[in-house]
């Protein structure tokens, strides 16, 4: 008999806005990483890269934001873990177009 175990490829992202909030309680990069290891976690899978910017979401050129993206288009992954959606962006709107384009 043959056994497989398979798991899911997640990809996470943590960001705080500077260099203050890396230490920072519920939102610290500490605190991201581990909800996000837990997430995957719980859903069968496996944090096959983390991304990390200690910059303000304003900005398009978060260095591994964009290394992210990149990864993410390149490799087999399924989805990538925030802990909050704001760490891609400052709204919805900015969010999604960026996205999408």
């Amino acid at each position: 008999m043959v056994t497989s175990i398979s798991h899911k490829n997640y990809v996470g992202y943590i960001r705080v806005s500077g260099d203050k909030q890396v230490d920072e309680g519920h939102s610290s990069l500490e605190t991201q990483e581990s909800r996000i290891r837990a997430t995957a976690s719980a859903n069968d899978g496996l944090v096959v890269r983390l991304f990390q910017d200690v910059q303000s979401g304003r900005r398009d050129d978060r260095v591994d934001d964009q290394n992210m993206v990149k990864y993410v288009l390149e490799e087999d992954v399924d989805a990538v873990l925030v802990q909050y959606l704001d760490r891609f962006g400052r709204n919805p709107q900015e969010i999604l177009q960026r996205i999408w384009n």
